[in-house]
C-alpha cells in the first residue's frame, strides 16, 4: 500500500499516488498543474486516473471529488451531461470562477453522478449519510444491477449552495479532469487585448506537466547532487518522494 506525493514543487504542480491493497485492487494517480495569473491565483487542472490491478474482471470502484465554499461565497451547477459537468462559483479568496468536470474515458460503463447542497464540511461524512445524499442506483449493465451513488434530485440548483460533489464510478480503468478557470485571469488577458488562455486540459495539460516535472528533476539534481554521490535511481526517487511529501503536507 502507498499513499503519498511522488513529486511536488510546492507551487505549480504535483503527482500523488495511491496504491490500494491487492484485495481492493486498484491504484489512483492524481496529477495537477497550475497556470499563474490574475489577482486571484490563476487556473489549475487535476487529472485523476483510476487503474485496476487486474485486467480481467476488474473491480467496480467509485471516486468522489467535491468542492465546498464554507463560510464565504457560493457554488452551483450550471450544466450537466452524462460524461461532463460545469459549475460556477465565487468566494472572497479566489473571486469568481468556473469549474469543468470531464470524464476522458468515453465508456457507457462509466457513471457521473452529482449532488449540490448546503453542507457543513466539518461533519461532511455524517451529514451526507444522514441527509440521504446516497441511494441505490439501478444500471442497465448485465454484470451490475445497482450501485451506491449520489441520489438523483440532490443536484438541484440551490440559490445559496456551498457544496457540490461529483461521483465517478465504473469497471476497469477510467480517467477524469477537473479544470478550474479563474475569472480574474481572463479579465487580465482581456485588458491586454489578448485572446483568452487556452483550456488547461488533455494535450495542453500533459505538455505543461512534463515540462514542470523535468524542471523539478533538474533542480533536485542540481541542489542535492545525489547522482554525483553515486546514489541509486531508486534511492533518488525515494528522496524526491520524501521531499515532495513534506512540501505537499505543508
Amino acid at each position: 500500500m502507498k499513499y503519498g506525493w511522488t513529486v511536488h514543487d510546492g507551487r505549480d504542480f504535483g503527482i500523488h499516488d495511491v496504491y490500494e491493497s491487492p484485495e481492493n485492487g486498484y491504484s489512483i494517480r492524481t496529477a495537477w498543474v497550475k497556470r499563474n495569473g490574475g489577482k486571484d491565483g490563476g487556473d489549475w487542472t487535476a487529472r485523476v486516473t483510476v487503474t485496476p490491478f487486474a485486467s480481467e474482471n476488474p473491480p467496480f470502484s467509485s471516486i468522489i471529488f467535491y468542492f465546498a465554499t464554507e463560510y464565504t461565497g457560493w457554488i452551483r451547477s450550471i450544466k450537466k451531461l452524462s460524461h461532463s459537468s460545469i459549475l460556477a462559483g465565487e468566494t472572497r479568496d479566489v473571486g469568481r470562477f468556473k469549474i469543468k468536470i470531464d470524464i476522458l474515458t468515453q465508456d457507457k460503463k462509466i457513471f457521473l453522478d452529482q449532488a449540490t447542497g448546503n453542507v457543513s464540511v466539518v461533519h461532511l461524512k455524517e451529514f451526507l449519510i444522514q441527509k440521504g445524499y446516497f441511494a441505490r442506483l439501478n444500471t442497465k449493465l448485465s454484470n451490475l444491477k445497482e450501485y451506491i451513488g449520489l441520489r438523483p434530485g440532490n443536484d438541484r440548483d440551490y440559490e445559496n449552495s456551498n457544496f457540490i460533489a461529483f461521483q465517478m464510478s465504473g469497471f476497469g480503468p477510467f480517467e477524469f479532469e477537473v479544470i478550474f478557470e479563474s475569472d480574474s485571469l481572463r479579465k487580465e488577458f482581456e485588458k491586454k487585448n489578448l485572446p483568452p488562455p487556452s483550456e488547461l486540459r488533455k494535450s495542453e495539460f500533459e505538455s505543461i506537466l512534463a515540462e514542470k516535472n523535468a524542471k523539478f528533476n533538474e533542480k533536485f539534481d542540481r541542489i542535492f547532487k545525489l547522482k554525483e554521490k553515486n546514489f541509486s535511481q531508486s534511492a533518488i526517487l525515494m528522496a524526491q518522494s520524501a521531499l515532495s511529501n513534506m512540501i505537499g503536507g505543508i
